[in-house]
């Protein structure tokens, strides 16, 4: 898992931020599936998607489950190489308007409910003072520029501005010699008191 610093949520940079993780990891038409479990076939799944946060920095927040045997460290080149190219080359006209699709169905869905409706109403009413931004923000996804996307994968999705946290897989503790008698007894005397 990785999480890369991003600019605060109801900004232009965000919106742009949100896309470019979109085109990246949203699902998988992603770069990052596409590349890691696809291609290589170093990871069973790798996803990106973004933490929005008001007044701080919000969180772009990366999840690949590496496939058995694979190190850490090919993993990460990978990324970084993907992200590198990102940054360089910017999302395809294809990858703009599927992001932007996948996007304004999320909201959709957000909206689709009445309980949806009223924690985004909320939300943008205690966030940013105004309920009917909720009505209006994809408008500002769909306004986004892939050169906009470009910028800010080139500025946040870099190493130096991340944190990485890996999980790594341990041995089982052998159990004390005698101590499993005990734990079985009890779990059939449990059963028999529940049938």
């Amino acid at each position: 898992m990785a999480a890369y610093r991003l600019p605060h949520d109801g900004t232009r940079e965000c919106d742009a931020a949100d896309l470019a993780l979109t085109v990246l990891g949203g699902g998988e038409s992603s770069r990052l599936h596409n590349r890691l479990v696809r291609r290589d076939r170093t990871a069973v799944a790798a996803g990106f998607g973004l933490l929005r946060l008001a007044g701080a920095p919000s969180l772009g927040w990366l999840d690949v489950k590496t496939s058995g045997g694979v190190e850490v460290a090919q993993i990460e080149a990978a990324v970084d190489e993907e992200l590198a190219r990102f940054a360089e080359e910017g999302p395809t006209p294809e990858e703009m308007e599927r992001a932007q699709a996948q996007l304004e169905r999320e909201w959709l869905d957000r909206l689709g409910t009445v309980a949806g409706r009223a924690d985004e109403l909320c939300r943008f009413a205690v966030l940013f003072g105004d309920p009917q931004l909720a009505l209006t923000a994809v408008h500002r996804v769909l306004d986004v520029t892939a050169a906009e996307v470009r910028t800010a994968a080139k500025a946040q999705l870099r190493p130096d501005n991340r944190a990485v946290l890996v999980y790594e897989p341990v041995e089982p503790a052998e159990p004390a010699e005698g101590a499993d008698d005990g734990a079985a007894d009890d779990t059939d005397a449990h059963e028999g008191a529940d049938k």
